[in-house]
């Protein structure tokens, strides 16, 4: 019996484990994910987490995530993924408003939006088209995040061809390199 008390007297030697995340363009975090779906959630989860911890008790979020919670998250994906690829063009952008012209986004004339993602700019400005359809997202075409976002949208186009699947990426995003990026993934879809 004695035994058992001086136990529950000794404090414990663990160490505090942090649970917070850190996306300092490492995407590490995103190679992790086979869905982007599930990718969006758990990056959604994190961040909320890390929003609560700033709030007091009453207003923090709980319970299902909300729409622009898994929006925020896709952002933050695409800022990883364009950090990752494209820093020195970001860089660019953010000091001295244009790219390097020998950067290899140079033709796109590219532009950071207020979310701080890089978009496509160009001849599109004066059209009537939403700002999205005008100034598409630019997505490294390497990245496994832009795997994600491809597969996905195979997907939801119930496994489309080549070009019906390029055109509706296009109408969000700017994959570069895009034709060959879809063809290849299409090439590994069993269905």
């Amino acid at each position: 019996m004695n035994h058992q008390h001086a136990q529950a007297n000794v404090p414990e030697d663990r160490k505090p484990v942090s649970t917070f995340a850190t996306f300092n363009g490492q995407d590490d975090f995103i190679l992790r994910f086979s869905n982007l779906s599930r990718l969006q959630r758990v990056l959604a989860y994190v961040l909320r987490l890390l929003s609560n911890t700033k709030l007091p008790s009453k207003e923090r979020e709980t319970g299902a995530l909300k729409t622009e919670e898994l929006q925020r998250a896709l952002q933050v994906s695409i800022r990883i993924a364009q950090a990752t690829e494209y820093q020195r063009e970001v860089n660019e952008l953010q000091t001295e408003q244009q790219c390097d012209s020998r950067s290899k986004l140079k033709s796109l004339n590219p532009f950071l939006c207020n979310q701080g993602i890089l978009r496509v700019g160009g001849r599109l400005e004066n059209s009537q088209r939403p700002f999205e359809q005008k100034h598409q997202i630019i997505l490294p075409p390497k990245h496994h995040l832009t795997k994600l976002i491809i597969i996905r949208e195979h997907h939801r186009l119930l496994h489309a061809g080549c070009q019906v699947l390029l055109s509706s990426l296009r109408e969000k995003y700017w994959i570069v390199n895009g034709r060959n990026i879809v063809r290849q993934i299409l090439h590994q879809c069993l269905v």
